[in-house]
């Protein structure tokens, strides 16, 4: 089961681009201080993919783990967060 396979990782995208995402690539340091302000009860992960939860079920974010694939092509770790959630941190930042 691949729950996140639809999600594209182009990080250059434009701000209206991301609007339509569900799930918005960030840095590592926007992702872990995304996760200490959800309260999160639930982890779970499958292959190369974590998905946080919060209480109410809904994924808050995920984690594509880095990798190497069978030709030695080295593809670091990716972070997503859900857009509506970096929509309401970058107002807080303002």
């Amino acid at each position: 089961m691949k729950i996140f396979s639809n999600i594209k990782t182009d990080v250059n995208n434009s701000h209206k681009r991301t609007e339509n995402r569900v799930f918005s690539p960030v840095s590592y340091r926007h992702f872990r201080q995304h996760l200490a302000n959800i309260p999160s009860t639930t982890v779970q992960g499958k292959g190369f993919e974590t998905a946080i939860y919060d209480k109410q079920g809904d994924i808050q974010a995920i984690v594509h783990a880095a990798s190497i694939d069978d030709k030695g092509n080295c593809f670091s770790a990716e972070y997503f967060i859900r857009t509506s959630c970096l929509a309401n941190q970058l107002n807080w930042a303002a």
